[in-house]
């Protein structure tokens, strides 16, 4: 072997290397563009939430259409009494950002 060049063996064994990382990485673009794919569309989600909300920050009291526009369903669980209280959770399902 010559001084600062590799052996072909040498050679050989990091080109093997470098190919298998390269086909590693190239199976994996389409999952990571599907994550920002996703990211981006929670982002633009919840910018359309926000540019509803801004539309309704002064309202008196909530009416039927205002209602519909952000709330896609609410979800009423059973009541249970602790410590003699009676306790119900009510979860709200928002329109564009969920729970």
């Amino acid at each position: 072997m010559s001084k600062g060049l590799l052996s072909e063996e040498r050679f050989a064994a990091l080109t093997v290397l470098l190919e298998t990382e390269q086909k590693r990485l190239k199976a994996a673009i389409p999952e990571m563009e599907a994550s920002v794919e996703a990211a981006a569309d929670k982002a633009a989600d919840l910018q359309r939430f926000i540019e509803r909300a801004r539309q309704v920050t002064r309202l008196t009291e909530p009416t039927p259409e205002i209602v519909h526009e952000f709330i896609d369903k609410i979800v009423v669980s059973q009541p249970v009494k602790v410590e003699g209280k009676r306790h119900q959770r009510v979860d709200i399902h928002y329109n564009t950002i969920g729970l």
